[in-house]
């Protein structure tokens, strides 16, 4: 599926929504991991960038890895 529209929160949002806008339950499933990552870690995923570079890393397949929470 595609949309046309605004794309929503990128910090949780998976590579393929954030760049092609395709949205589907695999995508569902990478932005449930992310909010159960923020719940474990109690922190905000990529707390120190912002939404234009996490974009910018999204598009050169350079966005870190969230680390694992104690």
């Amino acid at each position: 599926r595609h949309t046309a529209s605004n794309p929503g929160p990128v910090k949780w949002l998976a590579p393929e929504c954030l760049l092609q806008s395709v949205y589907s339950a695999k995508s569902d499933v990478y932005a449930w991991g992310v909010c159960m990552w923020e719940v474990l870690a109690q922190s905000e995923p990529h707390a120190a960038l912002s939404a234009a570079e996490l974009v910018a890393l999204q598009q050169t397949n350079r966005l870190p890895a969230l680390a694992v929470p104690p």
